[in-house]
């Protein structure tokens, strides 16, 4: 147990930021929920330094935005147009925009603008997930649906507590678990977990900007809903380039479906992990990336996915994965191949919630070439900061 206390007493301290003292400039963090875009929130921090009576100088105020324990890309206003913008309404989000200057290596946030309250520390989200899948044998098309209920929680010093819950509404794969397969089983036995409501995930997450552009998280708890463990990710996202790299390793155990709410972890641990290398393209909601490494079953391999966001949410995914174990069942009957095809549309924040439909096309219960879904993915959540999503936002400032 004392090892366990200075493990988080040494997390804790590595979440503060580095302070820099200035003579003149206000510096501030603005504190983002989960689910907001950075340019609106950098707004809002503007705005609070009228609410509280600040003094805005004539040299500089630089604000950064900080998520769950992740620090964005710093930005210094000009003081004079921050007046302009914000006590007179004289300055449009375009004039600042073209005063800022981003990402100075000597500017640290000495304290929050806004400290979120407990209800806005807190989100939680509804999504009906779809699988569909063509097989060789009967059934022709194999079919999972499920209702996922999860919560997110984030906590001083960039810790994160999430949780979810699986509500099965419809499957048909009790058939994989007849295939001739003398391997252990990684996602055929996918009928096992559907007996009833279970825990979908139940982890804490540690996330930190130790240096700039640079984010690091640790993760542990029940990650997935057929696994559980923890293990560690980065991600490398300079502002201004649309290229990033990043990382994860996981020590993992398959959860026991027997078991309450499928809780349990069984004996037996295996690692998995991969190195990935994305790009976004400028002025455009296209994004893709390649991962390559070792997957839940041993095998290892490659994933090339491409990503077209539309609107604000929704966005129509297609990925193909390689890999060296050659799988024995479903469409591509003996084939090292396995192409998904996804869909995800949101369907509003009804009752403070965010909900969607998830819906993929892909060989269900496959078992090579799997991928641990990780709670806390920190690619996506270091999304915001880059300089293609700050610009797309940048006109709702205000």
């Amino acid at each position: 147990m004392p090892v366990l206390y200075t493990i988080l007493l040494f997390l804790a301290l590595l979440s503060m930021p580095a302070v820099v003292w200035a003579n003149e400039p206000v510096d501030r963090c603005a504190d983002m929920r989960l689910d907001e875009a950075v340019a609106p929130r950098i707004g809002y921090a503007l705005t609070q330094l009228k609410a509280e009576g600040t003094a805005i100088p004539d040299s500089r105020v630089s604000m950064q935005p900080r998520l769950a324990g992740l620090r964005g890309p710093n930005v210094t206003f000009i003081g004079r147009s921050v007046r302009q913008a914000v006590m007179r309404g004289q300055a449009s989000p375009q004039e600042l925009w073209q005063g800022a200057r981003w990402n100075n290596a000597d500017i640290k946030c000495s304290h929050a603008t806004y400290a979120l309250p407990f209800t806005q520390r807190f989100m939680w989200k509804t999504t009906f997930e779809n699988s569909l899948g063509l097989t060789t044998y009967y059934p022709r098309v194999l079919a999972r649906s499920r209702l996922l209920v999860a919560g997110l929680m984030t906590q001083p010093f960039g810790f994160t507590v999430g949780a979810s819950a699986a509500i099965p509404l419809y499957t048909n794969t009790e058939t994989l678990m007849h295939i001739a397969d003398p391997r252990p089983p990684v996602r055929r036995d996918i009928d096992d977990f559907d007996n009833g409501i279970s825990a979908e995930n139940l982890f804490l997450s540690w996330h930190a900007t130790p240096l700039t552009d640079l984010h690091i998280g640790i993760t542990g708890g029940l990650l997935e809903g057929m696994y559980g463990g923890y293990g560690a990710e980065f991600v490398y996202r300079p502002y201004g380039s649309p290229f990033w790299v990043g990382g994860d390793g996981w020590k993992v155990w398959r959860r026991d479906p027997d078991s309450t709410a499928a809780m349990k972890l069984t004996d037996g641990s295996r690692f998995t992990g991969q190195v990935r290398v994305g790009y976004d393209m400028p002025d455009t909601r296209f994004s893709t990336s390649l991962a390559a490494g070792r997957y839940l079953g041993g095998d290892k391999g490659a994933t090339l996915k491409l990503s077209q966001g539309f609107g604000e949410a929704s966005r129509i995914e297609a990925s193909v994965t390689w890999s060296g174990r050659e799988e024995v069942i479903g469409f591509t009957h003996n084939a090292h191949f396995a192409p998904i095809f996804r869909i995800v549309v949101p369907l509003g924040t009804m009752g403070g919630g965010h909900h969607s439909i998830d819906t993929s096309i892909r060989q269900v219960g496959r078992d090579s070439g799997q991928a641990l879904e990780r709670p806390t993915p920190i690619e996506s959540m270091t999304e915001v900061f880059s300089a293609r999503e700050i610009a797309r936002h940048w006109p709702d400032l205000f």
